[in-house]
C-alpha cells in the first residue's frame, strides 16, 4: 500500500496525471495533494503536512508534471523498500557529495528517466544509465527530487527541515543526508521508468539553500557510496566551488556576497592562495582567474 503526496501550483492535479496514476500504480494506493496555489507552503512544509495526512506504509513524493510509464510501479516500490537496508529511491542520483556547494549531479552520475518538455520541437532526452549490468539498482548518496520513496517507519525519525529551510530547493539534498546518517542506503532504481516534462531551475534561492545545506552537513562531508582518491574529490571540489562562483556572478550577487559565500570553501581548497576577504577589494573575476590558473576550466 502506498501513500502518494504531491504538492501542487493548483487546487487539483492534471487529469491526465490522475489518471495514469490510477492505471500503472496496481497497488492500493491514496492520492494525498497539497495544494499550494496561494504559494503557502514551502516544499518543505508541504510534504511534512502530506505525511501527516497519510495512513500507508510506503510514500512517495513526486512532482506534479510527470507521467508512469512502467506498468504496476507500485507493487515495485514496495518491493524496492521491503530491503531494510534501503533508506530512499528515485530515478536519478550522484554518488559523492563534496565538502563545496554542488548538485548530485557532480560527479557518479546514475540515473533512469525520460526528460520531456511538452514541446513538439524538441525531442525527449532519454536517460537510461545503468552501471550495474542487470542489477535492478544502483547505490548512491543523493536523489533528484522529482520522484523519493521511503517507509514511513524511517520519516518517523527524520522529518523535511521547514525550521532551518525554505523555498523549493535542496529538500532531496536535505533528506538523502538525514537517511544516510540514520543508517540507511540510497538507491536509483532501474525497473521503473517516470516521464518528466520540466527542468530545474537554480535561482537565487537555490544558491542561498545549497550554502545552508552545506553548512548544515559540513562537519561529515565529503561523503561517497563508491571509492574515491582524496585527490579525486579535491579537484571534483576545485572545479564544483568554481562552477558555484560562477552561477552566483551570473545571478547579480555581488563581490562582496560571493566572498562572503565561498571564502570558507576557498580556504580550505586554496590555502595557498588566500582571499584577503577583510579588505573587500577583491574582484570576484580575481577569483575566477585564480582557479582557470589551476587548469580547472569548465563551461558555464
Amino acid at each position: 500500500m502506498l501513500s502518494i503526496i504531491i504538492c501542487s501550483k493548483t487546487p487539483f492535479i492534471n487529469p491526465i496525471l490522475e489518471k495514469n496514476i490510477q492505471e500503472t500504480a496496481g497497488v492500493v494506493y491514496e492520492l494525498i495533494i497539497i495544494d499550494n496555489s496561494k504559494n503557502e507552503f514551502s516544499i518543505f512544509s508541504a510534504y511534512n503536512s502530506g505525511i501527516t495526512k497519510s495512513i500507508y506504509p510506503n510514500i512517495c513524493f513526486v512532482h506534479a508534471d510527470v507521467l508512469f510509464k512502467t506498468k504496476n510501479w507500485g507493487t515495485l516500490v514496495c518491493r524496492h523498500l521491503d530491503e531494510k537496508n534501503v533508506g530512499i529511491i528515485g530515478i536519478a542520483g550522484g554518488d559523492l557529495v563534496t565538502k563545496v556547494p554542488a548538485p548530485w549531479s557532480v560527479s557518479g552520475i546514475a540515473k533512469n528517466f525520460i526528460q520531456s518538455d511538452n514541446s513538439p520541437q524538441k525531442r525527449s532526452d532519454i536517460h537510461f544509465d545503468q552501471k550495474n549490468n542487470g542489477s535492478i539498482n544502483q547505490e548512491v548518496v543523493l536523489l533528484d527530487g522529482v520522484w523519493l520513496c521511503m517507509r514511513r517507519q524511517i520519516l518517523e525519525k527524520i522529518w523535511f527541515d521547514d525550521i532551518t529551510f525554505d523555498g523549493f530547493h535542496v529538500y532531496d539534498i536535505d533528506i538523502c543526508l538525514q537517511v544516510k546518517m540514520a543508517g540507511y542506503k540510497n538507491f536509483v532504481v532501474y525497473d521503473i521508468v517516470i516521464e518528466h516534462f520540466s527542468h530545474g531551475f537554480r535561482n537565487k534561492e537555490w544558491v542561498l539553500n545549497m550554502l545552508k545545506v552545506f553548512k548544515k552537513w559540513e562537519s561529515i562531508l565529503p561523503l561517497s557510496s563508491a571509492c574515491y582518491s582524496k585527490e579525486e574529490i579535491e579537484k571534483i571540489e576545485k572545479k564544483s566551488l568554481y562552477v558555484f562562483v560562477k552561477r552566483m556572478v551570473h545571478l547579480h550577487f555581488t563581490d562582496i556576497e560571493i566572498i562572503d559565500a565561498v571564502s570558507e570553501f576557498w580556504m580550505q581548497l586554496f590555502p595557498e592562495r588566500p582571499l584577503n576577504v577583510l579588505s573587500r577589494q577583491i574582484n570576484i573575476m580575481k577569483i575566477l582567474r585564480a582557479v582557470n590558473i589551476l587548469g580547472l576550466k569548465t563551461h558555464f
